[in-house]
């Protein structure tokens, strides 16, 4: 599998700004639907509301919902929607062709070393630079490579 370059990170921070706006419009529905339940239940307050991510469980179910957002496109074809406008797939560490996914287990990991390495200022991408495969930290643990693929003809 190693016909297919591993993705700079110029292309992935490019595929996660457009990740992002899908991951704000998100943020925008589920504290909607949040806001919705509380009125429901709790009726209108006299005063404005708290921002969701004062709670503790509003924020652990928003992170659950993004990490859910990236596992789905992730297991499911492998790309987001920023990675397949920047023409990048996560495939499996021993693929044997572009059409194979990573499992659930693995998207899951994936995520749960992502946001480590994020909180971390972004250390699994600044490993990138000592590792002469072109592979991520998080890309390493989860058994899995980013890769460009070729324009389609």
């Amino acid at each position: 599998m190693n016909r297919h370059p591993p993705a700079p990170n110029w292309r992935r921070l490019a595929a996660m700004v457009y990740d992002s706006l899908i991951i704000l419009a998100i943020t925008m529905a589920y504290g909607a639907i949040g806001t919705i339940i509380v009125v429901a239940i709790n009726g209108s307050p006299d005063e404005q509301y708290p921002s969701m991510f004062e709670s503790k469980l509003w924020s652990v179910g928003w992170l659950l919902t993004v990490v859910l957002f990236y596992c789905w496109f992730w297991q499911r074809s492998g790309q987001t929607v920023g990675m397949r406008a920047w023409r990048l797939k996560l495939i499996p560490i021993r693929a044997h062709s572009l059409k194979e996914t990573l499992n659930w287990p693995n998207c899951i990991m994936r995520s749960f070393w992502g946001i480590v390495g994020l909180l971390l200022l972004g250390a699994n991408y600044w490993y990138r630079l000592l590792n002469k495969k072109g592979d991520c930290l998080h890309d390493r643990l989860s058994g899995s490579r980013v890769v460009v693929i070729p324009k389609a003809s």
